[in-house]
């Protein structure tokens, strides 16, 4: 019996391994369509001499020490700094960067790693602004098990830290953050922005809020409006999305995605 499923582990592992190979065949080749390498590496060194990527990292320890790694929350997960990886940070710069969007929107702030990198690039296209929604969990507070999704990880703010405390404060003034439910603050938000240029997904990640975020998202676009999402390989929700209304979906890392409206 212990044989038979270590080998089924084993088949499955080596089966997920596959699955994310081909995902990062594929988000290479629809994000180099978009960024070219040349481009992509001017990017880089932008983010190499500003020293954000050392300033997250510093900040990321300063989170480890701050939890043991043994606490849990309502949901028995572990506490997490929560975070695109580095793959994801680079490229969404990148794109922000190339389309200079002006009014942009995300859900999902947490410690702020992806608003950083967001925020940086309006800071070096010297245009543009950052509304961000975002519902906090804080690693020294006690929550019911009805105050957040049921699927939520462990991504937290630590104890005396407010939503989107790593981005550094000269980048603050191109950001507007309203703390509360997407459901709720999203479609008075984008009513009040009119259109926008590039919204991205990355609070409760059910097959009902992320449909309900996209189709809200949708409502304020227009032409040439990119609508971004992190964890697209969780569900089917940004697919279907595309799917609906004709639009291409565009890998730009395994587990990111974004469309452009047309």
């Amino acid at each position: 019996m212990g044989s038979n499923m270590s080998a089924f582990r084993a088949m499955r592992w080596a089966r997920r391994r596959a699955q994310r190979f081909v995902r990062e065949r594929i988000s290479d080749h629809e994000f180099s369509s978009l960024v070219s390498s040349r481009e992509l590496a001017e990017y880089q060194r932008e983010l190499a001499d500003a020293g954000l990527d050392s300033l997250i990292e510093a900040k990321r320890l300063e989170f480890q020490e701050s939890v043991t790694g043994s606490e849990l929350n309502s949901r028995g997960k572990p506490y997490r700094f929560g975070a695109l990886g580095a793959l994801g940070r680079l490229r969404w710069y990148a794109l922000v960067r190339k389309t200079k969007p002006r009014v942009l929107v995300e859900t999902g702030v947490c410690n702020g790693v992806s608003s950083a990198y967001i925020l940086l690039a309006l800071q070096m296209n010297g245009e543009g602004h950052l509304h961000s929604i975002d519902l906090p969990e804080y690693t020294d507070s006690s929550y019911s098990a009805e105050a957040f999704w049921s699927g939520k990880g462990g991504a937290a703010i630590p104890k005396g830290a407010r939503p989107g405390w790593v981005i550094p404060e000269q980048l603050l003034g191109r950001w507007t953050f309203l703390e509360g439910r997407s459901y709720e603050l999203l479609p008075p938000l984008l009513q009040r922005l009119g259109q926008v240029d590039f919204f991205f997904h990355d609070s409760e990640h059910s097959y009902q809020c992320m449909t309900f975020e996209y189709e809200t998202a949708l409502e304020a676009s227009g032409p040439g409006t990119i609508i971004g999402s992190d964890d697209v390989a969780r569900n089917t929700a940004f697919d279907d999305f595309c799917r609906r209304h004709g639009f291409r979906a565009r890998r730009i890392t395994p587990v990111t995605a974004l469309c452009v409206v047309s």
